[in-house]
């Protein structure tokens, strides 16, 4: 035990992120089996006669430990829509092209909100997991496709309007000059 004291590189932090870098690591796999698994369940539920099987496709994604994780998924083509669709991303309601998993996506966007720029987003993330996890500019994107989505949310709101009340006259107060 004396020894380990006299070793400058041995110390909490090192075995803390030793031990982070560990369980990311198996997290990884975990999440990667899961999504297997969860793919195989689809194949077997799905509708054959509309769902043809076209062979397996390799996707990423970034996640909130801070690690890639790779998966293959089936590729089918819909015979009925004429297109081609993976059913395991559309039951996990995973977009078409997103590399960063929605739970990651949400630190993101609570890192941009509370950060000055998308650069410091960014590093508040690195400095979290001690690694790039995503760069500014896919903060920057992330804000972005989360502003256009919230805006055309609340613009379908808008031309839902329930209200059955007309009147004949409406007076207006304001405060305030002229």
């Amino acid at each position: 035990m004396d020894g380990l004291r006299f070793v400058p590189e041995f110390s909490l932090r090192t075995l803390e992120l030793a031990l982070f870098s560990a369980v990311a690591k198996q997290y990884a796999e975990a999440f990667r089996l899961a999504l297997e698994q969860l793919d195989e369940e689809v194949a077997k539920q799905r509708d054959r006669g509309r769902y043809r099987l076209k062979g397996c496709e390799e996707r990423e994604l970034q996640t909130m430990f801070g690690v890639s994780v790779r998966f293959r998924r089936r590729r089918y083509y819909d015979t009925v829509a004429k297109r081609w669709v993976y059913l395991l991303d559309e039951t996990m309601q995973l977009p078409a092209h997103k590399q960063v998993s929605p739970a990651l996506e949400q630190w993101m966007l609570s890192e941009a909100v509370w950060s000055s720029s998308y650069r410091s987003a960014a590093n508040g993330l690195k400095a979290l997991y001690g690694h790039a996890v995503v760069s500014h500019e896919s903060v920057r994107r992330m804000v972005l496709e989360t502003g256009r989505a919230l805006e055309q949310g609340k613009a379908e709101e808008l031309q839902r309007a329930e209200g059955t009340r007309k009147i004949k006259l409406l007076f207006i107060e304001v405060d305030g000059l002229v």
